[in-house]
C-alpha cells in the first residue's frame, strides 16, 4: 500500500491517542474512531507495519514502535508550533487549527526548523512544549475534534498561503 505521508501520520496520531485513552488499540477501535471500514484500516496497518511504525500482536493489538511514537511526537510538535504561529499572525483559532493540521505534514523539516528557531529568538514568545501535560491534552483534544474529512484530506486548495522570503 502506498499511503500518503499525511494519511500515515494521521493513523499514527489516532493510534497514539487511543492507546493513551484506552490502553490497547485494535483495528476495530481505529475504524470506529475515524468512521472507516475495518478493511480499510487493516490495509493501512499492513503499510504501517511494513514501514516499521507499528506492530500488531497475535491477538490483534496495535502498538506504536519507537519510530512510530517519535513520528507522532514530531507531528504533534509541528502542529503546536504552526497553530501558535498562525494565531499570532491573527488567524482565528479554528482556522489556525485546520491549517496547522495540513502544515504539520507538508512543511519540510529545514523550513520548520527555521520557523521554530525564529520563535525561540523572540523573548516574549514561548513555543508550546508537547512534553507538558496541558499542551499534550490540547493537541489530543484537537485530534479528537477533527472529522475524518478534516484530518485525512490531503488538499490545501482552500488554504491561502503566503510565501516566506
Amino acid at each position: 500500500m502506498n499511503t500518503t505521508k499525511e494519511t500515515q501520520e494521521m493513523y499514527l496520531k489516532v493510534i497514539y491517542k487511543l492507546s493513551r485513552r484506552k490502553g490497547s488499540v485494535r483495528s476495530a477501535d481505529v475504524a470506529a474512531e475515524r468512521g472507516y471500514a475495518r478493511s480499510t484500516v487493516s490495509y493501512a496497518m499492513k503499510s504501517l507495519r511494513a514501514k516499521g511504525l507499528v506492530t500488531v500482536t497475535a491477538d490483534g493489538e496495535i502498538r506504536l514502535t519507537e519510530e512510530g511514537r517519535e513520528r507522532v511526537e514530531k507531528v504533534n510538535r509541528r502542529y503546536a508550533v504552526f497553530t501558535e504561529m498562525l494565531e499570532r499572525l491573527g488567524v482565528p483559532q479554528e482556522r489556525a487549527c485546520a491549517v496547522a493540521c495540513k502544515m504539520e505534514h507538508i512543511v519540510p523539516d529545514d523550513v520548520f526548523l527555521l520557523i521554530e528557531r525564529k520563535f525561540a529568538e523572540e523573548e516574549t514568545h514561548s513555543i508550546p512544549d508537547l512534553n507538558k501535560t496541558s499542551n499534550k491534552a490540547k493537541a489530543e483534544q484537537e485530534v479528537e475534534r477533527r472529522s475524518p474529512a478534516q484530518s485525512f484530506s490531503g488538499s490545501l486548495n482552500s488554504v491561502e498561503t503566503a510565501h516566506l522570503s
